[in-house]
C-alpha cells in the first residue's frame, strides 16, 4: 500500500496535480519535484536487491546522461556557466524512477490502477471545466492580459496535464477488448470515455495519432489470421470513410484550422527551418546546443526566439531535441526504437501501441522532454520489462530437457 501511495504521489506531483492553479504554484512544484528526484537516490540505496530484468537499462542511462554533454557547448560556445547548465539538467534525475520501480517491484496491476485513476480524474476535469468557465482551477493555458483562453471548435483548451495517461489507459482497455469477451462492452465504453477526454483536449496531432493506432491494433494481433486482419482492415477503411463523410459535423473547425496553418507562413515550418540551422559551432551538432538557463545570455536569446518570434523547440519534436542534445542523443533514441520492435513479439499490445503513438507524433511532439515525461516513460519501460520477463518465463517453462528439468532461457537478455 505504501508503495502505491508513493508512486501515485510521484506521478501526480510530476503533473502538478493535474496542473492545479496553472503557474501559481509552479516554483513550489519544482522544489517538490526536485526533492522527489533526490528521494529516488535514497530509495535505490535502501532497496539494494539486484534485478536482472532491466532490459532497457542501458537506454535509460543514456537518455539520462547524454544531455550532460551539453555542458560543453553551453560553456564554450554559448558562454553559459557550468553550474547553471547542471542546475537546468537536474530534471534528468527523474529517469532514476525506472530503477526505483525495479527496486520496489510494484506489479503491473497496481501501476495500471494508478494510471486509470489519474486518467479518469483528468477526463472529468476536462469535461467539468467546459461548464464552469470563467471559473477554472486546472490549466496550463488560461486567460491572460494579452488574450483570452483559446476556444477551438467551441471547446475551451485548458491543456490540463495528464493526457498521456488517458492515451495509455485507452490502449490498455483496447487490448482487454481483444483479449477477452468478458465485459467487452464495458471495456468499449471505457475506450469511448477516454477518447472523449482526448477529444476535449483539442490537440490535433494527438487525436489523429490515437485514432490511427486504434486502426492499426488488429494488424498487430498474432492470434488473428490473415482473413480476420483483412476484414478489420476493410472495416477500418469503411469507418474512415464514414468519419470523412461526417468530418464537418465531428471536427470541421479543427480541420479548417489545420488547413489554414498549412501554408508558407506556418510558424511551425519556420521553427523547423530555424532549429535545423541553429548551430553556432560544428560540435553543437554532435553534442547539442544544451539547455538554456533563464539568467544567462544564451537563455535570454532563446527566450527572445520563443517569446517574441514564437519559434518554439517544443513545437518541432525530434528536431527540437536534436537542437537541445545533438545527433548522438537522437541516434540512441532511433536505436532504442529499433531494439524495442525487435523484442516487440514478447511485449503486450497496449505497450506497443503507445510507442507507435509516440512515433506518429515525434515530428511535432517528442515523447520525453520534461521531468513529468521522463517519469512517465520510466514507468512505461518498466512495464515493458515486466512484459518481457513474463514472456521469457513462459518460454523457459515450456522448454524441458530429457530429464524433465527446465532449461535456462535467456533469449531476451
Amino acid at each position: 500500500m505504501k508503495k502505491n501511495i508513493y508512486v501515485s504521489f510521484v506521478l501526480l506531483a510530476s503533473i502538478n496535480f493535474w496542473s492545479f492553479q496553472g503557474d501559481i504554484f509552479n516554483s513550489q512544484f519544482k522544489i517538490l519535484q526536485l526533492l522527489i528526484s533526490i528521494s529516488f537516490i535514497f530509495c535505490i540505496i535502501k532497496f539494494r536487491k539486484k534485478t536482472n530484468n532491466m532490459y532497457f537499462k542501458k537506454y535509460v542511462l543514456l537518455f539520462m546522461l547524454l544531455p550532460f554533454l551539453g555542458v560543453i557547448p553551453c560553456y564554450f560556445i554559448h558562454g553559459q556557466q557550468i553550474y547553471l547548465t547542471i542546475w537546468v539538467l537536474r530534471v534528468q534525475l527523474c529517469w532514476l524512477f525506472y530503477f526505483v520501480l525495479h527496486r520496489l517491484q510494484i506489479s503491473e496491476k497496481e501501476i495500471l490502477k494508478i494510471f486509470v485513476f489519474i486518467a479518469f480524474i483528468w477526463v472529468l476535469i476536462e469535461l467539468v471545466q467546459q461548464f464552469t468557465y470563467p471559473k477554472y482551477y486546472f490549466y496550463t493555458r488560461g486567460d491572460t492580459y494579452e488574450k483570452d483562453i483559446e476556444i477551438r471548435a467551441g471547446i475551451y483548451r485548458y491543456m490540463t496535464a495528464g493526457i498521456y495517461f488517458a492515451v495509455f489507459v485507452l490502449y490498455y482497455y483496447l487490448q482487454k477488448v481483444y483479449d477477452s469477451r468478458e465485459q467487452r462492452w464495458k471495456n468499449v465504453l471505457w475506450i469511448l470515455f477516454f477518447l472523449f477526454g482526448i477529444y476535449l483536449n483539442m490537440t490535433r496531432q494527438t487525436l489523429f495519432a490515437v485514432l490511427l493506432c486504434i486502426f492499426i491494433a488488429p494488424l498487430l494481433l498474432q492470434k488473428f489470421n490473415i482473413v480476420k486482419k483483412y476484414l478489420f482492415f476493410c472495416g477500418g477503411i469503411l469507418l474512415a470513410g464514414t468519419i470523412y463523410y461526417f468530418k464537418d459535423v465531428l471536427w470541421g473547425e479543427l480541420i479548417e484550422n489545420t488547413e489554414n496553418q498549412l501554408n508558407e507562413d506556418n510558424i511551425r515550418v519556420a521553427s523547423y527551418l530555424f532549429y535545423l540551422n541553429y548551430w553556432d559551432h560544428w560540435s553543437c551538432f554532435f553534442l547539442g546546443n544544451g539547455l538554456p538557463h533563464e539568467t544567462s545570455f544564451y537563455g535570454n536569446y532563446i527566450s527572445y526566439i520563443e517569446e517574441d518570434l514564437h519559434l518554439f523547440r517544443s513545437d518541432v519534436g525530434i528536431i527540437g531535441e536534436l537542437s537541445n542534445y545533438g545527433i548522438i542523443y537522437i541516434i540512441v533514441y532511433i536505436v532504442f526504437c529499433f531494439n524495442y520492435f525487435w523484442k516487440s513479439k514478447a511485449i503486450k499490445l497496449y505497450l506497443k501501441l503507445y510507442l507507435i503513438f509516440t512515433l506518429l507524433i515525434v515530428l511535432m511532439i517528442f515523447p520525453f522532454r520534461y521531468g513529468s515525461e521522463f517519469l512517465f516513460f520510466s514507468v512505461f519501460l518498466y512495464l515493458c520489462d515486466l512484459s518481457l520477463k513474463r514472456a521469457s518465463s513462459k518460454v523457459s517453462n515450456s522448454i524441458k530437457n530429457d530429464d524433465g528439468e527446465y532449461r535456462r532461457f535467456s533469449h531476451y537478455s
